[in-house]
């Protein structure tokens, strides 16, 4: 009877099966376009694996450490509790931190007076295991749903014995459903006390200081009678055909709450939206006990609960590993609602207007930043950039210059429809196979059968996955990569109607919606909202690619980008359940943000000394790091949760929360004006407390200096556009740091020569291409190697900067040349990682730039990006020909037979970028003294760069911002 019973609870909601409600409507059921996303030939770098889900598997819920083979020992975070399984002998191991384990940081992180990060050990604190041996197989899911899984253990073939664990966010118990085993129960502390209270019912206390209660019920929903005992080692006495469960005891009231309650036993979790804000969670206990069930509320819950759920003020609020001190509640459903009506009213742009003083230089702007982009197709440089997710900022940026045209000039007018032509010929490259001219646009996406989704071909098969695109094939980061083309393609709808009628692009843009967020089951080719986590209220990163502190999220604002992006393209389809879904997730996760990620100084969820720091940074599951995945800056770790630039930003950064991250942190950074990061902080916080001020300080920025999604014009129109709302306007208290010198690097994207490469792929070009994902790495035989940049006419240099990785040459040596003269060494360097000035002896003129290193055969050299800065004052324009190009290669190859000579005369001292440490930051703010761009510094690097699963970030190479906006 009981096997049956454990038949039955598995097939009782297979899948993910969701509450028919008005909002969650399939956008298809139908396979993606094989010619757009074609089969894969190979299998996934990360198959599934331990999993006998059918179908599309969720990616990036909790558990999916448990579905990957090298994270099938890895623990999973249902919080409050976290578990690992042991296979031999079967154990679902326990642990639950009363306190974080806190570090501080440093002079060169946020400072000794400021939490750096914070995580919680794993300890076995108790577990749920057994005295027979288990099958080879392990532990393995059976089911997966929205909120949660079934995990299965199986004994030996030939044997009818299992446990089931239906493991739940949120849940107030550990519980496994034992057929045939012998129940056992462990822990990693010397157990002290277990001792029987009640027939079913065991008191458990180890040296640790941790209370346990002990529950046995049968399938009927009873407790077990006396013939079952535990012995003091553990051990069951009989076999038992029923629930074990567990659940910590943290004060005597605790006692009487828990055994009302321990019957109640939680086996399915459904979800209903029906539209107006509302969410509904529908709980399914087995044996339909009375009893009402117990779990578990996150605080952010607490405030949007209505209806019956009741707060048990009695059972002591129990700690999680991130996200403060959850509340145990009683009910079998929970209401929630949120209100929308900030939501409702988003649309492109800004509510309020420009003074009409500026709107003519704004309009004008708006028109030469069309003609930077038609220039020589310069559009192409903007949107088409290798990746999805630079190319996607790209397209974003292009669209919002699109939007302002049609604001000043009109949607019939030629400048809006030329800008929109640009945005549907970069779509088109997307999603119209064979199309012409698309050269740097991504290299397109799979149809994955293997997990059920659109995953990137770079990478898909190999090692790959995990950091090209920043892991974007093992599906991380999709709602960051694909907010930015579902914006984009409602921005496109609005300014050229027709499209919505375009089957191809519509079908390409769903398909990227229904990849991060299906909201149906009835499609049968991704898994239900991929990324969107309905219990926490926002989305996880990290896709397939295993992590010991679970998923995490590190930008805020681009998961709002994606929500706010299907809210548009809802409206721009006229789908009124996609439009209103779009908005709902968009208020519920700009709540959750306001409540755990932008923190105000009385923030009470992280440890006081942590909120100090105002943004979370990388927030995982069992730890909150003050830092990015690419790179130890303040400019990154708070600029990260400001892209890009849209209305949406409103929802979570508040005034008050503005003021009191510009006061305490970014009013005291350098803020340079040829740093592209300030063009983020500008707009992102200080335009929204003193839009004025915002507006004065951008205007002095060159647009050749914005962040790569941001244009010149739209920070202003953005500036001044909050000028006319609620904004205060205030002293900025900006740094007295001096700015750094500025310039244009007249090497980006100039032809450049190398005397060797490593790969193809690892060509000359690369380090002039302003990215710093790609890098130009010579043959392992070159032992002097060199590289060469045509500036195409001769300048009056200023400085070069160099980003060495974390293999640099023992020295190099940077010389100069006109057309006509001879190879002049100008600079003689150490080598070392993170980024080298050099700055130029006064009135150096040159065409060309060549360094030449110092290595050793067999050493790897990675040079990310050479920047070479020039003063205003060029001598001659000269256009780059075939025939020039190969003189000096020919003149740098006869060259590089000796290495150069200096004399004293030629030679300038070099700054090297600020020290680095061990754990690869970079210096603090206030230890900034060199330039811009000396003070960006990669630092300390190791051979795994970048990689998202990799736990200490800094890598100046991922960075996702560059330095070529308009």
């Amino acid at each position: 009877m009981a096997h049956s019973f454990a038949s039955t609870l598995l097939l009782a909601a297979i899948g993910p099966r969701l509450v028919a409600g008005s909002l969650l409507q399939a956008l298809s059921n139908e396979r993606p376009d094989p010619a757009v996303f074609p089969s894969p030939e190979t299998p996934h770098h990360l198959p599934p694996a331990g999993t006998n889900v059918t179908g599309p598997k969720s990616t990036n819920k909790f558990w999916a450490n448990w579905v990957v083979e090298e994270g099938r020992d890895l623990a999973i975070h249902p919080m409050p509790y976290v578990l690992k399984f042991e296979s031999s002998p079967p154990n679902m191991k326990i642990s639950r931190s009363s306190a974080p384990h806190i570090v501080y940081g440093d002079s060169q992180t946020n400072g000794p007076d400021k939490v750096r990060y914070y995580f919680s050990p794993f300890i076995n604190e108790f577990g749920l295991g057994a005295v027979e041996s288990a099958g080879p197989e392990g532990h393995v899911v059976v089911k997966e749903g929205l909120f949660g899984l079934h995990a299965e253990v199986r004994g030996p073939s030939g044997t009818d014995r299992r446990i089931l664990f239906p493991i739940y966010s949120g849940m107030a118990y550990v519980s496994g459903l034992y057929e045939g085993f012998t129940p056992q129960v462990t822990s990693e502390r010397a157990l002290l006390l277990l001792e029987p209270v009640a027939d079913g019912i065991w008191r458990l206390l180890n040296n640790g200081g941790k209370e346990f209660r002990l529950y046995a019920i049968d399938t009927a929903g009873n407790f077990a009678d006396a013939s079952f005992e535990f012995g003091p080692d553990g051990k069951m006495n009989k076999a038992f055909h029923g629930w074990i469960r567990l659940a910590e005891v943290q004060a005597p009231e605790d006692h009487a709450i828990l055994d009302l309650h321990a019957p109640a036993v939680l086996i399915d979790w459904e979800l209903d939206v029906p539209g107006g804000g509302a969410v509904k969670y529908h709980f399914t206990k087995h044996a339909s006990v009375p009893t009402q069930l117990l779990h578990f509320a996150y605080p952010h819950h607490e405030k949007l609960m209505t209806g019956n759920t009741q707060q048990v003020a009695q059972l002591t609020r129990m700690r999680a590993p991130t996200k403060g001190r959850m509340a145990g509640v009683t009910g079998d459903q929970w209401h929630l609602q949120i209100s929308t009506a900030e939501e409702d009213g988003l649309d492109f742009l800004p509510k309020t207007e420009p003074r009409g003083d500026r709107v003519g230089d704004l309009t004008q702007k708006a028109v030469d930043t069309l003609a930077w982009f038609l220039d020589g197709d310069q559009w192409k440089q903007a949107m088409f950039k290798g990746s999805y997710y630079f190319s996607g900022k790209g397209f974003q940026k292009v669209a919002y210059t699109c939007l302002l045209l049609e604001k000043f000039h009109g949607l019939a007018s030629t400048h809006t429809q030329n800008c929109a032509d640009i945005l549907k010929k970069g779509f088109q490259c997307l999603y119209v196979p064979g199309t012409a001219g698309c050269a740097g646009a991504p290299m397109g996406l799979y149809y994955d059968h293997w997990w059920g989704g659109a995953a990137s071909r770079e990478g898909f098969s190999d090692k790959g996955c995990r950091t090209a695109d920043f892991g974007n094939a093992c599906y991380n980061d999709h709602h960051y990569h694909f907010s930015y083309f579902v914006v984009s393609a409602a921005a496109l709808v609005k300014l050229q109607p027709e499209m919505a009628a375009d089957a191809g692009f519509v079908s390409f843009v769903d398909t990227l919606i229904r990849d991060t967020t299906n909201p149906s089951s009835q499609d049968g080719y991704f898994p239900v909202f991929r990324s969107f986590d309905w219990f926490d209220l926002h989305s996880w990163s990290r896709g397939v690619i295993p992590s010991a502190d679970g998923k995490d999220q590190e930008s805020t604002s681009e998961e709002l980008n994606l929500l706010y992006g299907i809210r548009l393209w809802g409206v721009a389809l006229q789908r009124t359940a996609l439009r209103d879904l779009g908005t709902t997730m968009l208020a519920l996760c700009a709540a959750t943000i306001r409540e755990f990620f932008l923190m105000k100084s009385d923030n009470e969820h992280h440890p006081a000394d942590f909120a100090a720091n105002h943004a979370t940074g990388i927030f995982f599951q069992n730890k909150v790091d003050y830092a990015t995945w690419f790179g130890w800056r303040y400019e990154f770790i708070h600029g990260i949760q400001m892209l890009p630039v849209t209305p949406a930003l409103l929802l979570t950064r508040t005034q008050e929360f503005c003021r009191q991250e510009w006061d305490n942190v970014l009013s005291r950074l350098p803020l340079s004006p040829t740093d592209p990061w300030t063009s983020l902080l500008l707009t992102g916080t200080l335009a929204i407390i003193d839009p004025e001020g915002a507006y004065e300080k951008l205007s002095a920025m060159s647009p050749h200096f914005m962040d790569d999604g941001l244009t010149w014009v739209w920070s202003l129109y953005w500036s001044a556009s909050l000028s006319g709302a609620d904004a205060v306007g205030s002293t900025t208290g900006a740094s007295t740091t001096p700015s750094a010198p500025s310039g244009v690097n007249v090497a980006l994207d100039r032809l450049a020569l190398a005397s060797s490469e490593a790969a193809p792929e690892l060509g000359a070009a690369r380090a002039v291409d302003g990215l710093f994902v790609t890098y130009w790495s010579p043959a392992a035989s070159d032992e002097d190697p060199w590289i060469s940049v045509d500036l195409g006419t001769v300048q009056r240099l200023s400085h070069i900067v160099l980003y060495w990785g974390e293999f640099y040459p023992l020295s190099y040596w940077v010389q100069a040349k006109d057309d006509v003269s001879d190879w002049s060494t100008k600079a003689v360097n150490l080598g070392a990682a993170g980024n080298l000035q050099s700055n130029m002896p006064v009135n150096t003129f040159a065409r060309f730039v060549r360094v030449v290193c110092q290595s050793s055969a067999g050493s790897d050299l990675r040079l990310w990006e050479i920047k070479v800065y020039a003063d205003e004052v060029a001598t001659t324009s000269v256009t780059t020909s075939t025939s020039t190009a190969s003189t000096v290669a020919a003149t740098t190859a006869a060259a590089t037979t000796a290495l150069p000579t200096t004399t004293t005369a030629e030679v300038m001292t070099t700054t090297a970028g600020a020290g680095t440490t061990t754990e690869a930051m970079t210096t603090t703010a206030e230890a900034v003294t060199t330039t811009a761009e000396a003070s960006t510094t990669s630092a300390a690097q190791t051979s795994q760069v970048c990689a998202p699963g990799l736990q200490v970030p800094g890598h100046l190479q991922c960075q996702r911002a560059g330095a070529q906006g308009v």
